[in-house]
This record gives structure tokens, C-alpha cells and sequence, in this order.
């Protein structure tokens, strides 16, 4: 009679004993990850993919249909940029942001951290599917949550599309290895490998990574003791799809995506090594990743393994000897130790990484590799691999005899995971802003053409021109022949004074490597324009727009080109382009507005003046072009408040006081505008009208006529 209730009671405590491990989980993934929650957006393709994404600048049906029919970035994958414009829209909502570029990036790190919650909680699922104890699966599902090689992952926005793309890979073997799905019966039921098959379709079109799954599921499914032939059966539907995306992956991607790349230098030119190097330089990635997963330090990402630079170091040939002993001696363990599980386990921990590797090791070209053989967030799904090895080993170590043994395997991993905690929640700071994580970067790889530019890049944002010029210049040092460096520094160089004839010869070189480097033409554009040499600027400005049809900066510094040669109604079109680009212009709409008013629509001048004070409230240039249409069209007290704006932003703006004090006689505060006239004098004593109309004020408070003063604004 008590045996059923031992049996309800043992099972019990596996419940609760699991559920207080899911929540350890969550709450060590908060410990170490939460702090991502409070960093920002990133130049490192978050713009491209969120924050400058066309589709993404008004959520209609279309940012969602739209990347299901067509391709962006060179990139399938619907499934993310659909849960991306979901995110878009709720950080919106929820800041109030009037255009996507403003929106915090706090929900995106939330459904980040929600993602890796889930893929942490699958992998404990599932090494107990694979007859881990609690406890063992806890200690996997711990280490493939805070490892720092997942930090990548988890910390960089744009890489939300790999989180997705793994947790519906571990809901897809979850479902297909559903206990019920034992030897007895061969495969899952119908229902099941249905919902299966969706969720690794989800997977595919989350990121073409997972064509590995099939793979990783058939070694995973002949472990537990499935037929062979039945489970590749099963899995030829899948097969058929992986092909079907890397055939679609490799159509897409050449060596540039156009846009996204338009900041970011590769390191070498497009070069995938020759066919006989490849096997050489996988095996070379495997020995890194081998490394870093026992010595996680000095995490970047840019690594700067080139194959070039693979192949280019003495007894290169030689590394990808440790992983295939590795796999050597597990495979010998096996067969000399056929009854014990740990060597069996060991084996399908390797078998796992191998595979979910397989894609991005070399042996086949892929679009990164040009800026380095390896990435940190390639070991995402991979690093099940390892949770298997550790979870099967702890077991080993647990039901040993050895109560010493125990104890110090117990010491040691409570160490190697505080030490591993550590690790990652400090990797995750780096990934707060460009600037600490490219010069985080920098120190790893000093001489990384990409890493120098794009710390570059950041500094320059950050108003360190210097610092900016500098990496620039070490990258051009470092034998950079990309003519994104070229722009990047002579954009730098343009606002340098004296410096401009460099920065244009600058411009020339890098549209002697490309003719059709839409940003070179740009910069032309603008320092011809600054120059006084118009006509030559708009001849790079039509080029640029023609190149970059959806860089705002392209088409306003067109039309500034084309208004300044006096063609103002050419102008109008792409002011309009500019700013339905980018609506918060607030230089664009002065720009514009100016043009209306040269071709006599004041009435448009005036809204695109209130529009552009509107956008920023700090242009005095604005307020000051907004107060002359009000004092042109009489209203009086309309334009006293936006000169007073003008001088509140800038105290010694001469005009503005002078004109203020004109309105102010025509409004009859004779005594205001001798203070205005005063100002304005004071500012700029050689101020003929000002020192002019403050004589004639005083004469007027003195005789009380107002004829005596001049009432127009001067132009």
C-alpha cells in the first residue's frame, strides 16, 4: 500500500525540485544579463535592421508583409523583422517617440532576455529528456546561460534574429523528443512532428543558422535509441528545407550588402581562401572555439581571422589538431568503454557543437568571414553541446561512491560558475555603447581595419574628432584599401579647417576604389557646396541621391545646392524626399521653407518655419527666419515672441535685437525698443541700422513722433 505513495511522493519532489531549478535559472540570467536592459542602440547594424529601417519608420500592415515577400539586407528572414516591427511599435507606443530613430532600446534587450530565458529553460527540458538528474540539468542549462561566448547574443540587439532562431530550434527537438516518442514507437506522433516541422520552419526564417537542426535533431534522436533509417525518414522533409534556404542564403548575400555595409570596412577583400585551405581553416575555428569556451577572455566581436590571416601565421596547419583529437579520444572512450555513458555522452556533446557550427566554420563561404572566421554568437545553439558534456559528467561525479570526489567537483563548480557569471556580466557592459565596445574591441585586436574604423565611427559621433581621425588614419596604417575608411576620414578631415583640400583628395581616392560609393559622392557634394563651387556640388549631390535614394543628408544637401544656384522650385522635390525620409529635419524644413519663401509662398514659408521651430527649438537661425515672415505679415506680437526666442538662444544675435526693437515701435512699446535697439548696439556697436534706429527711438520718446523712426526690417 505505500508504494504508490512513494512513487507520488518521489515524483512530487521532482516536480518541486525542477521548478526551483527553472527559477535558480531565471534568476541567475537576471543577475548577469539584466544590466543589458539599460544599454542602448548600436551603429553596429541596429540601425540598419530597427532604427533606419524604411518599413520601420510608420508601423503599417506593410512592416510586417513586406519582408515576407521580399528580401532586406540581403537577408530572409520575415520571422525577425516581423517580431522587430512588433517591437518597434510597442516602444513607440510606450515612449511616445514621434519616429522610430528616438524609440529607447528597452524592449528590444527585454524580449532579448526573454528569448535566452526560454532557450535556457528548453535546453534544462531537454537534458532531461536525455536522462540528466535535476541537478545535472540545472548545472547544463546554467552553463549554457552564462557562458561568455553567449553574451554577444544576448547583449546586441541586431542579434535577436539568432535568439529566435534558437529557441524555436529548442522548441522544435522538445516537441520531436517528446517522451511518448520512445523505441517502442518510431518517431513522433502525427500532431507532433507537425508542429515540429513549423517550429523549425519559424527557425529557418528567424536565420538561415539553423539549417543545422535536422542534423543536431537525427544524432540527437539515434542517442536516445530511435531507428536510424525511421528518424531519417522523418527528417528528409527538413533536409529538403535547410537546402531550399542555404541555396536561397547563398543568392543573397554577396561580398558588400549594400547599406549595411556602407559604415562598416570588411577586413580583407572577398576572398574565402582556396578550396584545399578550407578543411585547414575550420578546423582552426574549432580550435578557437575550443579555446574560448576553457578560456573565455578577450571576447570581441572582431576577432579579425581573416583566412588571409589564418593561413599567414607559422604552423597554421597544425591547430585544428586538438579538436580532432578531441574528437579521436572520445570516439576511442566509446568503443573501449561501450557500457559507460559518459564517453557516449561526450561524443553527442561534440556531435552537437560540430554541427551547429558546420554552417559558419569555413568549409563553405559565408558573408562574415570576411571580417573574421569567427563570432561569438555562432556558439549560441552550439554551446548545447557543452551543457550535454557537463550535465552527463556531473551525473557521473553524483553517483559516485567517492564522497571526496564529490565534494571537490562540487567546489570546483560552484567556482567555475561564480567565475563564469562574473565574466559574462562585465562582457555585458562592453556592449553599452559603440564607444566601449569598439574600444574594447581595439584592445583585443589593435590592427582590425574594422574594429579602428568603427571605433572611429563612434568617437566621432561622440564629438572626439581627434580621437576619430586618429583610428582612421591607424586603419589606412593597418593597409585598409576600402574606400569606407577613405570617406570616413575625410569626412573627419572636412570639418577640420585647413584641412579641407586633404579631405578632398581623400574623397577622390575612395571613389577611385568605387565610382559608386554613394557617401564619397555625398561628402564631395557638401564640401563642394561649402566651397562656393555649386555647380560641381550638385553634380555629386545628383550622384549621391541616385546611389543612397534613401539617405535624407543626400537629398537636402541637393536641394540646399540647387536653391543656393537660385533653382528653388527644384529644390522643393527634394526637400520633400528629404524629410519624408526623415521628418525630424529641422535644418531641412528651415531649408525648404526658405525656398517657399523666395518663389513668393509665404503662406507655406511660414507653417515650414513654425514646423522647423517645432522640430528644435534651439535653431535661432529658425525663430529668426520665422519672425520675419510674422513682421511681414503684420503679425506683431507673433514676431516680438519668436525674435525674443531668437535672443533668449543667442543674447548677441545683432538683427534679431534690432528687428525686435522695429516691431516693438510699430506696437508702440517706444521704451522696449530702445532697450532692443540698445542690445543690438552692444552686441555690434558697427551696426549702422541699429545704432541708427536707437538714435531716432530716443528722439522719438523725446518728441513723441513716429515718423521719426524706421519701422521696416532691414533685409
Amino acid at each position: 500500500m505505500t508504494k504508490p505513495n512513494q512513487s507520488r511522493d518521489a515524483t512530487l519532489r521532482t516536480r518541486v525540485r525542477s521548478l526551483l531549478a527553472r527559477i535558480l535559472l531565471v534568476i541567475l540570467l537576471v543577475c548577469v544579463f539584466g544590466r543589458t536592459v539599460g544599454n542602448g542602440w548600436l551603429d553596429y547594424d541596429d540601425r540598419f535592421h530597427v532604427l533606419d529601417n524604411p518599413w520601420f519608420a510608420k508601423i503599417t500592415l506593410d512592416s510586417y508583409t513586406h519582408f515576407w515577400k521580399a528580401q532586406h539586407g540581403n537577408l530572409y528572414i520575415p520571422v525577425s523583422y516581423s517580431v522587430m516591427a512588433f517591437l518597434t511599435d510597442v516602444a513607440k507606443t510606450i515612449s511616445n517617440a514621434r519616429t522610430t530613430p528616438l524609440i529607447p532600446a528597452t524592449v528590444f534587450h527585454l524580449a532579448s532576455l526573454a528569448c535566452h530565458a526560454l532557450s535556457t529553460l528548453f535546453v534544462f527540458h531537454l537534458l532531461t529528456r536525455l536522462r540528466a538528474s535535476t541537478l545535472a540539468a540545472f548545472l547544463g542549462a546554467a552553463l549554457f546561460c552564462i557562458h561568455p561566448l553567449q553574451t554577444e547574443s544576448v547583449a546586441w540587439i541586431s542579434e535577436l534574429r539568432g535568439l529566435l532562431a534558437t529557441t524555436f530550434s529548442l522548441a522544435a527537438i522538445l516537441v520531436f523528443l517528446h517522451p511518448r516518442s520512445s523505441s517502442v514507437v518510431p518517431g513522433p506522433r502525427p500532431t507532433r512532428y507537425i508542429v515540429a516541422t513549423l517550429l523549425f520552419i519559424l527557425a529557418l526564417l528567424s536565420k538561415p543558422s539553423a539549417v543545422a537542426l535536422p542534423l543536431i535533431l537525427l544524432t540527437l534522436d539515434v542517442f536516445l535509441g530511435r531507428s536510424v533509417k525511421r528518424s531519417l525518414l522523418l527528417m528528409l522533409p527538413w533536409f529538403a528545407a535547410a537546402i531550399a534556404v542555404i541555396l536561397i542564403t547563398h543568392t543573397l548575400q554577396p561580398a558588400v550588402i549594400p547599406g549595411m555595409n556602407e559604415t562598416t570596412p570588411l577586413n580583407s577583400a572577398p576572398n574565402a581562401g582556396q578550396l584545399w585551405t578550407r578543411p585547414f581553416i575550420a578546423a582552426d575555428s574549432a580550435a578557437f572555439y575550443l579555446r574560448k569556451l576553457f578560456l573565455p577572455f578577450d571576447l570581441t566581436p572582431d576577432y579579425a581571422r581573416i583566412p588571409a590571416a589564418v593561413i599567414s601565421r607559422p604552423g597554421w596547419f597544425l591547430s585544428g589538431l586538438i579538436p580532432l583529437g578531441l574528437v579521436a579520444a572520445a570516439a576511442w572512450a566509446c568503443k573501449r568503454y561501450p557500457s559507460h555513458p559518459l564517453p557516449r555522452s561526450i561524443l553527442l556533446g561534440i556531435a552537437v557543437v560540430s554541427l551547429a557550427l558546420a554552417p559558419v566554420l569555413g568549409l563553405i563561404p559565408f558573408d562574415h568571414q570576411h571580417i573574421s572566421t569567427v563570432a561569438d554568437r555562432y556558439m549560441y545553439l552550439a554551446m548545447l553541446g557543452p551543457a550535454i558534456i557537463a550535465a552527463s559528467i556531473t551525473d557521473v561525479v553524483l553517483t559516485s561512491r567517492r564522497l571526496w570526489l564529490r565534494s571537490v567537483y562540487s567546489t570546483n563548480v560552484s567556482c567555475i560558475l561564480i567565475a563564469l557569471a562574473f565574466l559574462s556580466f562585465c562582457q555585458a557592459g562592453v556592449w553599452k555603447s559603440d564607444v566601449s565596445l569598439w574600444s574594447h574591441s581595439e584592445r583585443v585586436s589593435p590592427r582590425s581595419i574594422t574594429t579602428l574604423n568603427n571605433l572611429g565611427f563612434a568617437l566621432a559621433k561622440a564629438h572626439d574628432r581627434p580621437g576619430a581621425i586618429e583610428r582612421y588614419r591607424l586603419a589606412l596604417k593597418a593597409g585598409s584599401k576600402d574606400p569606407i575608411v577613405f570617406t570616413n576620414l575625410a569626412w573627419e578631415l572636412m570639418e577640420t579647417p585647413g584641412d579641407a583640400a586633404m579631405a578632398e583628395g581623400l574623397f577622390f581616392q575612395a571613389l577611385e576604389k568605387n565610382e559608386g560609393y554613394g557617401r564619397a559622392q555625398l561628402g564631395l557634394g557638401v564640401l563642394f557646396g561649402r566651397q562656393g563651387r555649386t555647380e560641381s556640388a550638385v553634380t555629386h549631390l545628383a550622384m549621391a541621391v541616385a546611389l543612397l535614394p534613401r539617405d535624407p543628408q543626400a537629398a537636402g544637401n541637393l536641394g540646399l545646392a540647387l536653391a543656393q544656384l537660385g533653382r528653388h522650385e527644384e529644390a522643393l522635390p527634394h526637400y520633400t524626399n528629404s524629410l519624408d525620409l526623415d521628418p525630424t529635419s529641422a535644418i531641412t524644413q528651415s531649408n525648404m521653407a526658405l525656398s517657399l519663401r523666395a518663389l513668393g509662398r509665404t503662406t507655406e514659408a511660414t507653417v515650414a518655419f513654425e514646423r522647423a521651430t517645432a522640430l528644435d527649438a534651439s535653431m535661432p537661425d529658425a525663430w529668426f527666419q520665422l519672425a520675419d515672415q510674422h513682421a511681414g505679415t503684420d503679425r506683431l506680437d507673433a514676431a516680438a515672441a519668436a525674435y525674443r526666442r531668437v535672443l533668449a538662444i543667442n543674447p548677441n544675435h545683432a538683427d534679431a535685437a534690432n528687428n525686435l526693437g522695429l516691431v516693438l515701435i510699430r506696437l508702440g512699446d517706444v521704451d522696449a525698443a530702445i532697450n532692443a535697439f540698445a542690445q543690438s548696439v552692444q552686441a555690434a556697436p558697427d551696426h549702422p541700422q541699429a545704432t541708427r534706429n536707437l538714435r531716432n527711438a530716443r528722439i522719438l520718446k523725446a518728441r513723441s513722433n513716429p515718423a521719426a523712426a524706421e519701422t521696416l526690417p532691414p533685409k
